[in-house]
């Protein structure tokens, strides 16, 4: 469910229980989505942020190429 973190509205998705302190937390926001991933219980790497107009290019391009292997 979606909550107000910082003045912000967003909802995190994240594993329940990490495998061996490893995984991927994935913040869907008003402006786009953050993605960190972390390892050795929390140690990470820096965020990455795209907005909806990136993941929305990045989606056409999928098509595309989707659409392309099929021959249409």
């Amino acid at each position: 469910m979606a909550r107000k973190v910082g003045g912000r509205w967003q909802e995190t998705v994240r594993p329940e229980q990490p495998q061996y302190g490893e995984g991927l937390e994935i913040v869907v926001t008003r402006k786009g989505v953050e993605a960190r991933g972390f390892y050795d219980s929390m140690c990470g790497l820096d965020p990455v942020s795209l907005s909806w107009e990136d993941l929305d290019a990045i989606r056409a391009r999928v098509r595309e190429g989707v659409l392309s292997d099929r021959g249409e």
